[in-house]
């Protein structure tokens, strides 16, 4: 519980509700740091307007998918990187969406995270497509509830053009999730392996891993052996990875070898000491 209240999604988590409580307290709040399309020079509603939402509704709705989605992959890719995607699929997904509105004359504004939202989606199906979710109340992979995202995303956008009005932008949905996959394969190298391992303490380790910054801490946690076997589809180890990692486990092993002596030649002189005291208190 610790490492989720230190985690980046918890960060983000904390300002959307900040957000939604100072809507809800101060008047006009929401229309000065709201994204609007007749004033895209004012630089800081493109991202305030992320954690910003039109109602409580909307609020939760968003921050059950960041907080149900988010800690895990945060787990994965780590803070920044996680950040990076949030930030960016919003930005892009807001972009198109803006773009064409003005294009088809509307002036309206923009608020939401359900572009960052969708962008962690799409990383999140990218580092695991064949994980099952339930999507509308049916159980889905998650690479196959992203193509159902886009699809309805894209038809209900064309449908406006024939006179239908939703309030919602659905293009914010749809091309933060196609980001956030993107961008995830770009800043991640898809690295998937099932695993044994056996520590130096016989502790044994199996499992899935998922780059090769986790590699090289199995590495560390688990040196003594280690199989890693590539999953059909992915990407196998470059000989250059395998070389750095095992040069990594090669300097890990020496300075636990090093260890081991300094501890014994510590725990030797703690003995010689209590042995002249016992020696002296003999005298």
């Amino acid at each position: 519980m610790k490492k989720f209240f230190n985690s980046m999604t918890f960060v983000l988590f904390t300002i959307c509700w900040s957000f939604m409580w100072v809507q809800q307290c101060i008047v006009g709040f929401t229309e000065d740091f709201v994204l609007k399309n007749n004033d895209l020079l004012a630089l800081h509603t493109w991202v305030t307007s992320m954690f910003m939402h039109g109602s409580w509704f909307h609020f939760v709705a968003n921050m059950i998918g960041v907080l149900s989605i988010g800690y895990t992959l945060e787990s994965i890719i780590g803070k920044k990187k996680f950040l990076f995607i949030y930030l960016i699929s919003g930005l892009i997904g807001a972009m198109v969406q803006v773009g064409l509105d003005s294009f088809k004359g509307i002036d309206i504004g923009y608020l939401g995270a359900s572009g960052a939202l969708c962008g962690i989606v799409g990383a999140w199906a990218f580092y695991r497509p064949k994980e099952k979710i339930l999507f509308l109340f049916f159980p889905m992979r998650v690479i196959t509830s992203c193509w159902v995202i886009v699809s309805i995303s894209i038809a209900f956008y064309v449908a406006e053009f024939f006179g239908h009005s939703y309030g919602v932008g659905h293009l914010v949905h749809a091309f933060g999730l196609i980001s956030g996959y993107f961008i995830a394969t770009k800043i991640q190298k898809r690295l998937i392996f099932d695993v044994t391992a056996k520590s130096l303490s016989g502790e044994s380790f199996s499992g899935i891993l998922y780059s090769v910054d986790e590699i090289i801490f199995t590495f560390l946690e688990y040196p003594a052996n280690f199989q890693a076997k590539g999953r059909k589809g992915c990407r196998q180890l470059t000989k250059e990875e395998t070389d750095e990692i095992q040069g990594i486990q090669e300097t890990f092993l020496r300075v636990i070898d090093e260890f081991k002596k300094q501890k014994q030649k510590e725990d030797l002189d703690k003995l010689d000491g209590m042995i002249e005291e016992l020696e002296k208190d003999d005298e």
